[in-house]
């Protein structure tokens, strides 16, 4: 193995963000994105998962199978439109869903680009 490898990647530790985080929880911290290991106090040392699929909250879109999947911040939610670059891009979704549906599956490519 290479004498600089760190970790794999997959779990990252980041700062809880105000408010605090649940189990499952969607978190984006700067450019990284995940999903919380379990539940932090704000200021704790949290572990996100960066990689893998998670179903998250999803705004009003249809996604198709193998769409592009957005961070809407201010929403809380996963969405099929980059809103003008405000919206980063986190992953891709996993199967198509219908209007009305209020989660989606997402593969999470671990960072937020946008």
């Amino acid at each position: 193995m290479a004498t600089n490898f760190v970790q794999p990647g997959n779990r990252i530790i980041v700062t809880t963000p105000t408010g605090g985080l649940s189990s499952g929880d969607p978190v984006q911290v700067g450019q990284l994105f995940g999903v919380a290991l379990a539940d932090y106090d704000a200021g704790d040392d949290a572990v996100i998962l960066t990689q893998g699929v998670f179903t998250l909250p999803k705004d009003a879109s249809a996604p198709t199978q193998g769409a592009a999947a957005y961070w809407d911040v201010s929403a809380g939610k996963v969405s099929t439109s980059d809103d003008s670059g405000v919206n980063s891009l986190i992953g891709t979704f996993t199967e198509a869903v219908a209007t009305g549906v209020t989660t989606a599956k997402v593969l999470l490519i671990g960072t937020a680009i946008g």
